[in-house]
């Protein structure tokens, strides 16, 4: 997580990044994930959530994938 020009480089190596929704465009732009929520105003929260969420949907996916390749 970042929120400008200094942290564009990472934001953009990172398989998933974010920014606070008060970020500076430049990182913003860089970024795979904007927070509604700005910074202290509970972003890095709201992105653990985010993350957290998205697990769980991979999970659920690598789940019904088996039972597909099972009911072949």
């Amino acid at each position: 997580m970042g929120n400008d020009r200094a942290d564009a480089t990472c934001l953009n190596l990172a398989g998933l990044s974010a920014v606070p929704a008060d970020a500076l465009k430049d990182g913003a732009n860089a970024a795979k994930y904007t927070c509604r929520q700005a910074a202290w105003m509970g972003a890095v929260r709201e992105f653990a959530e985010h993350v957290l969420l998205q697990t769980e949907k991979a999970k659920t996916q690598m789940k019904q994938d088996w039972i597909d390749r099972n009911n072949f």
